[in-house]
């Protein structure tokens, strides 16, 4: 049984649901690899405030309002979502562990370039496996979420949110693209387009550990970030 550190002292019988929820899940996927987890721990706050969770320094960090209210209303698919999405993320460590620690060295470095396309690719496989605890409401709220940003791809704001965004998106309409028309921005959507085309080609080879099989993709990203 993975530790769950309650250091925000989160309320127990939240806390119990939640555990529930993280035991049946690791035994449900008795597949992934969890070497390294220590522990996952329930906090006040997180550093992006619009995210559910982060797997970081051994641990898998969740937000103990967020999570509260989830459970408060009844919905558990976000939490059962935002746990196994965060232990797709322990399991790709363990398996791409050169490109992990490549993306530290380039994050370190302010190689900009080099770590978003990294960050895209295990993003992108992270949200492919998360499918399957994924609903299509939240996939379409997340979507609809899109909208509230006003995409100029002439702003350097735009072209960094984008890329930031192609991961979350591309891994949720794997199984239906139509889901894309969610989104109002036909620029957002052209541009999407081409590098599903990229990220799709990369994919068909299989998880390998290797950053030569994403040059194709860090041409993409240049173009939206440079490491000025």
């Amino acid at each position: 049984m993975i530790k769950v550190n309650n250091e925000a002292k989160m309320i127990k019988e939240y806390l119990e649901e939640l555990e529930e929820i993280i035991h049946n899940l690791v035994n449900e996927n008795t597949e992934l690899a969890l070497d390294g987890l220590e522990q996952i721990k329930v906090v006040d706050n997180i550093e992006n405030t619009s995210s559910d969770g982060r797997f970081e320094k051994n641990a898998i960090i969740l937000p103990k309002n967020k999570m509260e209210e989830y459970i408060k209303n009844n919905d558990r698919d976000t939490v059962k979502s935002t746990i196994y999405h965060e232990l797709c993320h322990v399991n790709l460590k363990n398996k791409l562990p050169q490109l992990h620690s490549l993306c530290d060295k380039y994050k370190v470095e302010k190689n900009f370039i080099k770590y978003f396309t990294i960050m895209v690719y295990i993003e992108y496989i992270a949200h492919i496996m998360s499918l399957k605890y994924e609903t299509e409401e939240i996939t379409k709220r997340f979507l609809e979420s899109i909208n509230n940003r006003s995409w100029n791809f002439n702003d350097e704001i735009s072209r960094i949110y984008f890329i930031k965004y192609v991961p979350y998106v591309l891994g949720r309409v794997n199984n239906n693209f139509d889901y894309i028309d969610i989104v109002k921005s036909k620029e957002f959507k052209n541009h999407i387009i081409e590098v599903k085309e990229i990220i799709e080609r990369i994919s068909y080879v299989g998880l390998i550990d290797d950053y030569n099989i994403l040059l194709e993709l860090e041409d993409f990203v240049s173009k939206y970030i440079n490491n000025d």
